[in-house]
């Protein structure tokens, strides 16, 4: 009985030591085993310093690319939220990426006279790209933020214009039929990279606009949101993470997003809130497209943002807009996110049951607007007032360039509000990946005019035409080995 008793349990054993490794094997599948960065080299015009590569090093292989009206960085970062070469960080190796572009940055803004560099205020671009994009030369993420960057060069000539593409291994498995399993893998990684260095970066940023804006009465009198006509802000910044990519700089971001919208809430009657909090911040504007996380997560900032009280109307600081049309966020992430939260403990209601399962862009109790194109539907009620708080009238809707209107759900509660979760169509976004449509672009450039106080009614179709750039990559060399087996 004994040698009966020993031999199911040695079959049990091994039983789980088969499902086991099955399931380690499936995990290093699905999981990928890219390990190798895209950009391995690093090099700015300044001999002796951290980020002086080797003469010979490729193009294609090496950041930033100088174009003739922009600067592309590239900061790459491994599934745990490293940089590439951390653990033997060497001059003008990937270690290096974001010590670069923060030099590069504060160049621009000091001048240069090595590189006969003048002294200019600059505009800078972040992107996060999201699941199945990486840094690879070619990939579709990486050519339209090249013709973002340009497009803004021309409408901004006396600024520098200066992109950071942050990267991470988000296509691992480019198999068709198969890349989708690695939907947790990518998920979970996303979630370490936004722990991971990319804070250092967001933070020596926010450092840069601290100094920069804040310096006399910069931040008073040119960083606010007053149209005037004019922009002397020194650092503008805009983020802008889509799918993965905005888990990330959410993440990331979020502990920023809550100070600005809480470091004053408890202030003495009578005192009023530093207008240049804002102008020192991490950006002037982040934009979450097709977000792809948990609204659960949004909570916090959910709250912060209803207690936050403008002492007048002003830009908002965060924008989430997701698409009833993405197929991605509305299905498939509930069904992945119902598989995951098996294993976690029950939620205390049903409301957050909900957002467990559920981006925050298809969550009804968080959304605070619409856009959508100009029709009856939405026409409807465009001009009438919905409500008056303080003794000012407040309007429900706004007319977009390209024939948009912009609705807010509670006008009352939400007109001061800085954060927005956007809800749009297939009109607008039509699925999770086009988010580089010209309704997209002219909604956030104009929302970028009212931060900057340029001009909040322009409307040029010139000021916003940017998809009749086609920028082409730089020449190609042999190309990194991007996915290591």
């Amino acid at each position: 009985m004994q040698a009966v008793h020993a031999i199911h349990a040695g079959t049990q054993a091994a039983r789980w030591i088969w499902s086991l490794a099955g399931a380690a094997v499936l995990a290093i599948v699905l999981g990928g085993c890219a390990v190798q960065p895209f950009r391995p080299f690093t090099k700015l015009k300044h001999p002796g310093t951290a980020c002086a590569a080797p003469e010979t090093a490729e193009p294609t292989r090496t950041t930033p690319e100088v174009d003739a009206t922009y600067t592309l960085h590239f900061v790459e970062f491994d599934d745990q939220g490293w940089t590439f070469g951390d653990d033997a960080p060497e001059a003008g190796t990937p270690s290096r990426q974001i010590d670069c572009a923060i030099r590069d940055l504060r160049d621009k803004l000091v001048g240069d006279p090595r590189d006969n560099l003048a002294k200019k205020s600059v505009l800078s671009f972040v992107y996060v790209h999201g699941w199945n994009h990486s840094a690879d030369n070619d990939d579709r993420d990486v050519r339209k933020f090249r013709k973002l960057l340009s497009s803004r060069a021309a409408l901004f000539p006396d600024r520098h214009i200066v992109g950071i593409y942050v990267a991470w291994q988000g296509n691992t498995l480019d198999v068709w039929g198969v890349r989708n399993l690695t939907f947790w893998g990518r998920k979970n990684a996303a979630h370490h990279v936004a722990e991971g260095r990319v804070r250092e970066l967001f933070a020596r940023i926010k450092g840069l606009r601290e100094h920069w804006n804040g310096r006399g009465d910069f931040a008073d009198r040119d960083c606010d949101w007053e149209p005037r006509g004019t922009d002397r802000c020194p650092l503008r910044t805009i983020m802008i993470g889509h799918s993965f990519g905005g888990l990330i700089l959410y993440n990331s971001a979020a502990p920023y997003l809550i100070e600005t919208l809480s470091q004053h809430r408890d202030l003495p009657d009578g005192e009023r809130r530093p207008r240049s909090a804002r102008a020192k911040g991490i950006a002037d504007l982040i934009v979450l497209l097709n977000p792809a996380f948990e609204g659960s997560r949004y909570e916090a900032v959910f709250q912060a943002s209803r207690s936050y009280r403008a002492e007048s109307s002003e830009p908002p600081l965060l924008i989430t807009l997701t698409s009833t049309a993405d197929w991605a966020t509305k299905k498939a992430f509930p069904v992945a996110r119902w598989i995951n939260s098996i294993f976690q403990y029950p939620a205390s209601s049903e409301e957050q049951s909900n957002a467990m399962r559920n981006t925050h862009g298809h969550i009804k109790a968080y959304l605070t607007h619409t856009l959508c194109m100009a029709d009856q539907a939405c026409e409807a009620g465009l001009e009438r007032i919905d409500a008056v708080v303080d003794g000012q009238s407040i309007a429900s809707s706004r007319r977009f360039c390209g024939g948009m209107i912009l609705r807010a759900h509670r006008p009352e509660e939400d007109w001061r509000s800085i954060v927005w979760n956007v809800r749009t169509d297939g009109r607008i976004i039509p699925n999770h990946n086009d988010i580089d449509r010209d309704e997209v672009l002219r909604f956030i450039a104009q929302i970028y005019s009212d931060v900057t106080g340029l001009n909040t009614d322009a409307c040029d179709p010139e000021f916003f035409a940017s998809r009749e750039l086609e920028m082409a990559p730089p020449a190609a060399g042999p190309g990194p080995t991007a996915q290591v087996p």
